[in-house]
């Protein structure tokens, strides 16, 4: 049976794992550098029919999420996050769909936590 403490500090960690995704996906959307509204699409540039998950396959997102949630435990999991994620799109993030930008972003959150 877990501690009080740890009890508190697990709570800790899935909220600051919350913030620091949610984080990342206002800064993927923020980087879409979409100026004027078009017909059919939000002022966030995406359109209302598009996913952020658009383009991915559920065994890629699966590994994402696994990865991330190692990555919070250590700086070396997060390295291994990055690469992966890194390797498996585009060098122009730009390309990647809004929840692997949205990942990558937090994965550089984590790099400060772990500093």
């Amino acid at each position: 049976m877990k501690s009080e403490y740890n009890q508190s500090c697990s709570c800790h960690r899935y909220s600051a794992l919350s913030v620091v995704l949610l984080a990342g996906i206002a800064a993927s959307w923020a980087s879409t550098g979409t100026t004027a509204v078009e017909p059919g699409r939000t002022s966030s540039g995406v359109s209302s029919s598009d996913s952020a998950y658009a383009g991915l396959e559920e065994s890629v997102i699966t590994q994402m999420r696994a990865d991330f949630t190692e990555a919070v435990e250590s700086m070396a999991a997060t390295e291994r996050a990055i690469s992966s994620l890194d390797a498996g799109f585009p060098e122009n993030r730009l390309l990647w769909p809004p929840i692997a930008r949205a990942y990558r972003a937090s994965l550089e959150g984590l790099i400060g936590k772990h500093s």
